[in-house]
């Protein structure tokens, strides 16, 4: 997600839908943007959709990979006129080298001094605008450099201390990445090895924090680490990554998850609301004091799926989504609010086409059905899967998507529905080295315009 030199883009088809072998490991991005040649002028931008009367609004925050916006007054001035027009009252921002082991030349736009962060902090505040360090890099979740990523914790917990009131920073969060090390990709138990040292670097942070606690902590984390397929034993316990995180900061009185929900949809299948959702219900039900910004992509992210941003659709498709995941959370208090990727792409962002909200329609007058394959059937690796629905009006499309046993749901397409009530799809299960017998689910859901979900049936089948 961050813009650290040491982070190289990788693939992201797990966090895209796509399907892939289990050997494939499906990562965030981190490339740099860059802007295209589309046209930066707005067209007529919607604002996230209204929120209804008594209901919260929930916050937004940014994440800043610029830390000259430190060490300049008109490139903070200029963060602070965004964050003014976009409704950004949280910034998660790099610090340059403040808090780094080694300092970089005076003259050099990234060296930051405790001056120079102090005034810039006390701006922020003026604003109403609070701030976060932003640090992290993928070794930090190895044990050999514990120490390190530590004493930068550290280092801004002593800032804290001697700082007036109006000078000190919000928060400090950790956007690691471990799953972009070579030894989480090598094999299933190196992998577990990297994710427990990475909690046993969080049990660090916490403990730092707890015994000064003059900041919050928070971390960055990626929306599949609540899956079954990233359960590790920590402290005598398995259970998802995710889960063992929430569990640590749980015991300070104030923290958070950040998490990369990145789609270019909100609603239904693989889209933001659906994958958040794990650790929405982890943080209400156990663990109540983490809570939970959910986090969207603006990144021209190079070579990976663009279903996993909204640099192609634009800000009002964002706006769109940003207002459906405002409904879907606003009644739960562990959400803490939505959060943007980053203010590199989010400025240069174009305003792509207007996006008009379905208007009502009838109720459905005949349920959704799949007339093949059938339950329990034997299914080639590549099958049409086809039914019948006739939504009158209301929903008009159908997505199907394939789940093989023990994992997730990957989306396989959306296809209208025609006149005569009927759809199909082709998906693809597998691939050669799929063994016959493999046993996966077959979901079809019947949707509205926006997304949402009206009703789904679902089959279970095996390959032949």
């Amino acid at each position: 997600m961050g813009q650290h030199t040491m982070k190289l883009p990788v693939s992201r088809l797990l966090k895209a839908g796509l399907l892939v072998s289990a050997a494939v490991l499906l990562l965030p991005s981190c490339a740099v943007t860059a802007a295209q040649n589309e046209p930066l002028v707005p067209i007529t931008q919607i604002k996230p959709e209204p929120i209804a009367q008594g209901k919260r609004v929930l916050p937004h925050a940014m994440w800043v990979w610029d830390a000259t916006a430190i060490t300049n007054p008109q490139k903070g001035q200029d963060l602070f006129d965004f964050c003014a027009k976009k409704g950004i009252s949280v910034i998660y921002l790099s610090m340059g080298d403040i808090f780094s082991p080694k300092q970089r030349e005076a003259t050099d736009p990234k060296h930051v001094t405790a001056p120079m962060l102090g005034k810039f902090l006390s701006a922020a505040h003026g604003k109403r605008i609070e701030v976060e360090a932003l640090d992290g890099d993928p070794s930090f979740a190895l044990q050999d450099k514990h120490a390190e990523a530590l004493g930068r914790l550290q280092k801004a917990l002593d800032y804290n201390k001697t700082a007036a009131e109006n000078e000190r920073l919000d928060g400090f969060q950790w956007d690691t990445e471990p799953y972009i090390l070579e030894d989480f990709k090598k094999d299933a138990a190196s992998q577990r090895a990297v994710l427990k040292q990475y909690l046993d670097s969080a049990a660090q942070m916490r403990d730092a924090v707890k015994a000064s606690p003059t900041l919050r902590l928070g971390y960055a984390i990626p929306a599949f680490f609540d899956e079954d397929a990233r359960s590790v034993e920590w402290d005598g316990i398995t259970k998802p990554v995710t889960f063992h995180l929430m569990d640590i900061l749980n015991t300070l009185p104030t923290t958070y998850v950040a998490i990369m929900a990145y789609r270019d949809k909100a609603l239904g299948v693989n889209g933001t609301v659906e994958i958040s959702r794990g650790e929405v219900a982890y943080a209400t039900k156990s663990t109540p004091n983490v809570k939970v910004w959910i986090g969207q992509e603006t990144l021209d992210v190079k070579g990976d799926p663009p279903s996993i941003t909204f640099w192609q659709e634009g800000e009002n498709a964002l706006n769109a989504a940003l207002g459906q995941i405002q409904g879907a959370y606003q009644d739960k208090p562990v959400v803490a609010g939505l959060a943007i990727h980053h203010w590199g792409s989010y400025r240069i962002l174009k305003a792509g086409d207007p996006v008009t909200p379905p208007a009502p329609t009838a109720p459905i007058t005949e349920p959704l059905t799949i007339l093949t394959p059938k339950d329990s059937d034997g299914v080639p690796r590549r099958m049409e899967v086809s039914g019948t629905a006739k939504p009158g009006g209301e929903g008009i499309k159908v997505e199907v998507s394939v789940k093989p046993e023990g994992d997730i749901w990957y989306s396989q397409g959306e296809i209208p529905i025609s006149a005569e009530g009927t759809w199909s799809v082709t998906c693809r299960f597998g691939n050669e080295n799929t063994p016959a017998g493999r046993a996966f689910a077959v979901r079809a859901q019947l949707k509205k315009a926006d997304g949402s979900m009206l009703t789904e049936q679902t089959i279970n089948v095996k390959t032949n």
